[in-house]
């Protein structure tokens, strides 16, 4: 752990240096999003993983596409409502 510390110390340093102090906070915010949507991305495919492992034990095939089709539906609201904001943001700037 000290040793990935020491690198992130000097690798921030280094980037810093290379893209600026605008471009570096530019560099944080996408890394922040990207952050952000890989917890979402981890804990859909986990939950959704979980909610259907639960219907295979209990060895009913209807519940199990049941649960399949809500979480499809779900995880497609979802990229939508994303492709939304990001589109609605992107035509702003």
């Amino acid at each position: 752990m000290f040793f990935v510390i020491i690198i992130n110390f000097f690798t921030s340093r280094v980037i810093l240096e290379v893209l600026g102090v605008d471009d570096y906070g530019i560099y944080n915010v996408v890394g922040g999003i990207v952050v952000l949507f890989t917890f979402l991305n981890t804990t859909m495919s986990s939950s959704t993983s979980r909610f259907i492992t639960f219907e295979l034990g209990r060895k009913d095939l209807t519940e199990v596409n049941k649960v399949f089709n809500t979480a499809l539906t779900i995880h497609i609201i979802i990229a939508l409502i994303i492709l939304l904001i990001a589109e609605l943001l992107g035509y702003g700037s």
